[in-house]
């Protein structure tokens, strides 16, 4: 989580000016836990991926953890 927000903080500073208009960019970062049960890289990438989303749908600028139905941890 922390590194995610490392990530998206600085983006979030940034602006650009273009024929007298500040466009400013955000992202959305979705992160993934590993829980300890052996499972496919691409079902780890898929949870990170779709913790991405709420977070979209919430603010565009924000790091959310989102609990895993499966295991009720944080992923």
């Amino acid at each position: 989580m922390k590194t995610a927000q490392r990530i998206r903080e600085p983006i979030s500073q940034v602006c650009f000016h273009n024929d007298g208009n500040e466009i400013s960019m955000t992202i959305s970062v979705g992160v993934a836990q590993c829980n300890g049960v052996e499972e496919s890289m691409a079902a780890i990438l898929g949870r990170a991926d779709s913790s991405g989303y709420p977070a979209k749908k919430v603010n565009v600028d924000k790091t959310m953890i989102i609990l895993s139905p499966v295991f009720g941890k944080p992923i």
